[in-house]
């Protein structure tokens, strides 16, 4: 395979590359091949090198080195009109990742302002954005799936208990497993129900009448009454089926809200999926590893996830064990598959629930549900009030979905669940933590979306990561930037120095439709970072520390406020309770030493801060 690098004789309308960006070129596509996460066809090769050639062609027409092309913002736009959107998710994620590994590699194209103007480029075609998910309704949605599978943790042990004593029953009456599975077996002998009424069946079976009686006796009848609307005077056998897929289906939308999976990814995880990796930064992390037909040398991906699912996994696991354990003989599975390499969403085994032989015989699982239909099936699963639509859910929705099809997305109505949102709100919420009230929650996003940043932000050479979840981290990520300045033009936002340094901090937005303000941010015209304070609008890193430090943002060094600091009126309440425990910290600390002499300045920035918001 020839490789088209533009410095040697080109096609007819075909723009050339200079010698020096063809050989930048060159330099690139060797990083793509022995770098990080290599290519590992010819196709794939040639694809990205497609994708980075109109920065190359443009910079080369204009005579100037590829490296140079982010301090020309005209070329920048010329390119947003020439690249096509559908492939812009890909191209950020190659110039974040060239970005991010510039020292290794020896160069680069854009820097992280010049690729959130690329962003800019609007979609040509009249698809939806997938409807982020309001945060009031995401957090009740999570919580609520972590409470019914600690639910069944504490009842595992009865389940497990009560599932191994009705095969045992089943398998004491036809004789054996495999004849439990039988088409023509007979039903007159079912194990749970009334004994048939001949001498010959009872002699040798034994009858346990109707199934609540078992699960009364195992302590699980409320339990499998408690999400469908099912009488606790007459439970069915296939109700314990019923509740175990639940279960399973809970798990994975667990894992999905904290991985950003899709639930195709989710149903193909395995009993051994949890994997963990030790930073000296973050500490462990927690990653998912799961089979894919992407690659043909490699053939598993990782996503990176929080400690939290393994309460999904544990629960999901305990199932996988009791499925396997209805397994027939005569299954070709079987004899294949250690018990790790087991799925987490095996096939519904169980003598009493009417399988088909080819979920028997073969590796076909049942098709996972979407989630309305997990909703719909289980209706006391979540408390429709909960999920049902209100102002300032319609209003988060829209601030992220301008386009949202408010006939099917009203104040009043359900918010009708899919999987899809999960993947979308998840890499949204991650970015923007501090949207999910819930304080424990709020933590646990912020210490996710660090490991997530530094894994797929920074393109880690150490884990073969899901490439698709990666480049869906990366546009949440430079959207979010976008929609965040879009409150600044609010009273509560002032400056120390002022209405004229507002005015002079946002003159590049100035003037801008509300509708389009997301954009012009996306562009980079005004940097935002969120602070204890409000925000700092400076552009690259802060040398003083300001983002985790308020002594600089505030002026308690002595010196002026900073002049990119930003302060939010809304948060006043928040930097009193600041100062009173830096006041409480400071009559504990010793005098004369750098800890005490650190407390005085964050109290002097604090007074001065409250002085201006006040």
């Amino acid at each position: 395979m020839k490789i088209n690098f533009g410095d040697g004789p080109q096609r007819k309308g075909c723009p050339p590359i200079s010698t020096d960006n063809a050989d930048t070129l060159r330099l690139f596509a060797g990083w793509m091949l022995w770098g990080p996460r290599g290519v590992r066809s010819p196709g794939t090769l040639s694809s990205k090198i497609k994708l980075l050639r109109p920065f190359f062609i443009i910079s080369s027409r204009e005579n100037i080195r590829v490296e140079a092309l982010g301090r020309h913002p005209k070329l920048i736009d010329e390119l947003c009109i020439q690249l096509k959107p559908k492939s812009l998710p890909e191209t950020i994620r190659m110039l974040t990742a060239l970005y991010e590994q510039r020292k290794q590699i020896g160069g680069y194209i854009l820097g992280p302002e010049e690729i959130k103007r690329l962003t800019a480029i609007r979609k040509e075609d009249s698809r939806r954005q997938t409807p982020y998910i309001p945060p009031r309704i995401w957090k009740y949605q999570l919580n609520r799936l972590r409470e019914v599978l600690e639910e069944y943790i504490e009842f595992k042990d009865k389940i497990e208990q009560c599932h191994e004593f009705c095969l045992d029953a089943y398998i004491k009456n036809y004789g054996s497993i495999d004849s439990a599975y039988s088409p023509s077996r007979n039903y007159d002998i079912a194990p749970f129900g009334d004994p048939p009424n001949t001498a010959e069946h009872t002699r040798l079976l034994e009858f346990h009448g109707s199934f609540h009686n078992t699960a009364a006796r195992f302590g699980i009848d409320n339990l499998l009454c408690k999400y469908r609307k099912i009488s606790e005077s007459s439970i069915p056998i296939y109700a314990l089926s019923q509740y175990m897929r639940m279960i399973t289906e809970a798990g994975c939308a667990y894992i999905i809200n904290l991985s950003l999976m899709r639930i195709e990814e989710a149903w193909r995880l395995k009993l051994n999926c949890l994997k963990t990796e030790s930073d000296s930064t973050l500490g462990t992390i927690y990653m998912l590893e799961a089979p894919t037909t992407k690659t043909i040398d490699d053939n598993r991906a990782v996503w990176v996830t929080s400690s939290e699912v393994s309460v999904a996994i544990d629960a999901m696991a305990s199932i996988a064990a009791m499925r396997k354990s209805a397994m027939p003989s005569f299954s070709n599975i079987q004899p294949r598959r250690s018990h790790h390499d087991f799925y987490l969403a095996p096939p519904v085994w169980a003598p009493w629930v009417s399988v088909g032989r080819i979920s028997l015989q073969s590796e076909k699982r049942q098709a996972y549900t979407s989630y309305r239909r997990l909703v719909e099936e289980n209706p006391r699963l979540f408390d429709a009030k909960e999920l049902t639509i209100t102002e300032e859910d319609l209003y988060f929705a829209l601030r992220l979905n301008p386009d949202l099809d408010t006939k099917l997305f009203k104040v009043g109505s359900v918010w009708p669940l899919a999987w899809h949102q999960l993947r979308r709100t998840g890499t949204v919420n991650m970015q923007a933590s501090g949207i999910v009230s819930e304080a424990s929650l709020q933590y646990q996003l912020k210490h996710l979306s660090r490991a997530m940043t530094m894994y797929y932000g920074r393109g880690s050479a150490y884990v073969n990561l899901d490439e698709g979840t990666r480049t869906e981290y990366l546009k949440a990520m430079f959207e979010v930037q976008g929609k965040k300045i879009d409150k600044l033009f609010n009273d509560s936002f002032v400056s120390p120095y002022g209405a004229q340094r507002k005015a002079e901090i946002l003159r590049p937005v100035n003037g801008i439709t509300a509708n389009k303000l997301s954009t012009a941010a996306k562009e980079g015209r005004v940097s935002w970072r969120e602070t204890l304070l409000g925000g700092c609008t400076k552009r690259g890193p802060c040398e003083y520390g300001g983002i985790d430090n308020i002594i600089r943002c505030g002026g308690g060094d002595g010196k002026s406020p900073c002049a990119d600091a930003l302060y939010d009126r809304d948060k006043k309440q928040r930097v009193i309770k600041l100062s009173n425990v830096i006041s409480e910290r400071l009559r504990h600390a010793t005098e004369g030493t750098p800890h005490y002499a650190s407390l005085i300045a964050q109290r002097s920035a604090v007074q001065k801060v409250l002085n201006v918001i006040s």
